[in-house]
Order: C-alpha cells, then structure tokens, then sequence
C-alpha cells in the first residue's frame, strides 16, 4: 500500500489542483493507497476543499490536523497517521503526472529501493521577470536530472529527490528517525534541508535511493517566490542550513569565526563583483553575487551563534570528505 501526503498550509487553491491531478493519475491494477492531507493550522478553507473530494468519492482522501507548527512537524505527523508500507511526499502546488504513481510502485519494485525521488519541473507558463535567470529556479522548486535513472548509495552522488516529490519505504522511519524538525520550513523561516537529510541518512545506512525520471511532478509555486526578496530570504537561511550541514560532516578545514577561511576569500570575490557591477551601473549583475554573500551572512551568523552555544565546533576531527565513487547508471526504460 503506498499513502501519499500532502502537507499544507493556506494553500486550498494550488491544494485542490493536486488533489485534482491525483485523480487522474492511473492506478494499476491490484495497488492500494490513500492520500492523507496534513492541514497544519490552516485558516482558509482547505478543510472545505478536502471535503469536496471525500463527498465524490474522487480519492481516498482524508484530511488530518497537525498544530504543530512547521513543514517536518506536518511530515512526521503524516508518517504516523499512514497506513501504507510506503509513504510519499508531495508539495501542495505540484501536479503529478498521469502515470506518477504507476511508476513510482514499479521502481520501488524494480531497484529494492527504500527512497525514490523524481523530477519536479517547474510549470513552462510561469512568468517569470525579466532580470531572472535559470540558477534561480531551483530556489523555487525544480528539480531534474535527466532521463537516465540513477541508483545511488552514496550521498556524494548528490540529490536524487527534493521534498516536493519523494517517497520512503515505512521501515526506514523506523530503522532511522524521522523528519529532523530543526531543518524544516515554518511559517517565518524558510529553513530547508530536512528532506536532503533523510535522503542522506537512506545512503549513509546502506539502502538504496533511486532517482526515477518517470515519476515526474509539475511544479507551480506561488508567483511571491519569483521575487529579489524571496530570494534573498531563501539564500540567508541557506546559509543558515549549510553550517548545520557541516555539523554532521567531517570537514577538516582551518576556520575563523566557525567559518572555513576558504568561505572568506570566496565572499570577497562576490563582493568586488558586487562593486564593480554597481559601478558600472548593472544592478542585475551585482544580484547573483548579493545572494552569495547573503548566504555568506547566514553561514556565518549560524556559527556564531552555535559558538554561543558552547558546543563543539563542526568538523572538529580534522577527518576529509570521503571520495566520490563513480555513480552507477541504469538507461530509464
């Protein structure tokens, strides 16, 4: 049986185009599921919404309260509500595609995977203004790597799935936590990272973690993210994750402040090329190396508040990363 989750949180609009899109999405033959709608303190009417599809009988839907504030708090409240042997997370403004769940029984199946993750493309109507540029869009949501599948038991073969479009064998909850609420996405902080990490841990253990390019989602975020500021925001607390990130490895970098010095020298080049795009009077080049010194800033007010803490400083057994094996490949049939 495999639950699908939809974590939510004043979003009843974009909600319904994925319930709607659910629907239509075929079931093979013989498979069991059941989409559970997380409704983390909403107060729109996405209660009315879920109602509507339980009173046509259009999806095994119902409809939980978490009060718990923040997007892990939601994740780990639908793992214990799932009856499923997998359990998949979708965002509330995604559509999947009309053979997203066919596919994604088939390759946990196929590959004795414990995570699959697929691509999550951005919706081609979006407008997006003129001074964007394609390194943003990952920022907002996508994500593809292809149309080759990867099969992957090393968290240096990088993502094989973001939040809005990955699935977990229920075991793994069990075998290896759940969500890790401090990398999570509250209300006021657009903290990320809790899904990479869970991902990571899958590898870490041994299991295998699949990227499926036929479990594909549409992605439609709201038009707020195709903004400077959003951006800004988004690079800040990226920062903020990157350093919570270096906790968990064992980086034996020099460092000042908690900062690896390489950090400092890096910051400094975005910032000359900040200046000299300002002086020459070219505001949308001088924006890409602002948000990398943004997410300098967040980097560094992380470590210095984790120094404040008294706690160990990351990377404190002088250990390297370990190498990057060659990452095996699989043509997608």
């Amino acid at each position: 049986m495999i639950s699908v989750l939809v974590c939510t949180y004043n979003r009843s609009h974009s909600l319904a185009t994925v319930l709607e899109s659910l629907g239509e999405t075929y079931v093979p033959t013989g498979l069991r599921w059941e989409v559970l709608v997380i409704d983390n303190n909403s107060t729109d009417d996405t209660a009315a919404v879920v109602d509507r599809f339980v009173a046509a009988r259009a999806l095994p839907v119902r409809r939980i309260l978490e009060t718990e504030q923040g997007l892990s708090f939601a994740r780990n409240r639908g793992i214990r509500e799932a009856a499923g042997d997998v359990v998949a997370f979708l965002d509330d403004d995604v559509a999947v595609s009309e053979h997203w769940l066919a596919h994604l029984a088939e390759a946990f199946e196929r590959y004795a995977a414990d995570c699959v993750g697929g691509p999550a493309r951005l919706d081609p109507s979006l407008p997006k203004p003129e001074w964007w540029r394609p390194e943003f869009d990952g920022k907002i949501g996508h994500f593809d790597r292809g149309n080759d599948v990867i099969v992957s038991r090393d968290p240096a073969d990088g993502l094989i799935g973001i939040g809005a479009n990955v699935a977990f064998r229920r075991e793994v909850f069990d075998r290896l936590g759940l969500f890790r609420a401090e990398l999570g996405r509250t209300k006021k902080r657009l903290y990320m990272g809790d899904d990479l990490d869970l991902v990571n841990r899958v590898r870490r253990s041994g299991s295998i973690a699949v990227y499926d390019p036929g479990v594909v989602v549409e992605h439609r975020p709201d038009l707020s993210r195709l903004t400077k500021e959003y951006l800004r925001r988004w690079y800040t607390y990226y920062g903020e994750w990157d350093f919570v990130r270096d906790l968990d490895a064992a980086i034996g970098a020099m460092r000042i402040l908690g900062v690896p010095r390489w950090k400092y020298r890096t910051a400094a080049r975005n910032a000359l090329a900040l200046m000299k795009a300002m002086l020459v009077g070219r505001p949308d080049e001088a924006f890409p190396p602002e948000l990398k010194l943004r997410a300098f800033g967040g980097y560094l007010r992380a470590a210095r508040r984790h120094a404040a803490s008294g706690l160990p400083r990351p990377g404190g057994n002088g250990k390297g990363r370990r190498r990057n094996p060659r990452r095996p490949r699989v043509t997608h049939a």
